[in-house]
């Protein structure tokens, strides 16, 4: 299946987020709770190295790692690497203007997963995604914040 010049592919169907508004129509999108990060990184790791610089792909895949990264019983080490990938993923995502990447990040921030907890940014960044109309963005500032984001 084609969509905006690229194929559908088994990255798309395993990474893909549900909550993600720029996904292609034809990709259903992944519940974070059915994420299978081990088989997601993989496909998707495969699919960047057969496509480099395919923007498609590079920015419907950072979940997985921060799933991998929050996994019970997970060691330290391999914790911080996954979270510190998730990071890195989001940073460039936000970078290259992809919304839902903001979120994503906030998230991060919020729970300290990887990164040294920081309110501050967490919210800075809710509301530059809010501002730009994600409503998964503006859910998580109100929780937050008691308060939605301002134009």
């Amino acid at each position: 299946m084609t969509v905006a010049n690229r194929s559908v592919g088994d990255c798309d169907r395993l990474a893909a987020s549900d909550q993600d508004r720029a996904r292609p129509p034809e990709v259903s999108g992944v519940l974070w709770d059915r994420l299978d990060a081990d088989a997601a990184i993989a496909v998707c790791t495969k699919a960047v190295e057969e496509n480099p610089g395919s923007r498609a792909i590079s920015t419907i895949w950072d979940a997985p790692y921060q799933k991998l990264g929050t996994r019970p019983g997970l060691d330290e080490a391999d914790r911080t690497r996954a979270l510190r990938s998730a990071r890195l993923s989001y940073d460039d995502a936000t970078k290259r203007g992809y919304v839902s990447a903001l979120n994503d990040l906030a998230v991060l921030y919020e729970n300290g997963d990887g990164v040294e907890a920081n309110g501050a940014q967490a919210i800075e960044l809710l509301k530059k995604a809010a501002q730009q109309g994600d409503p998964l963005a503006m859910y998580n500032l109100r929780s937050i914040t008691g308060t939605a984001a301002t134009t």
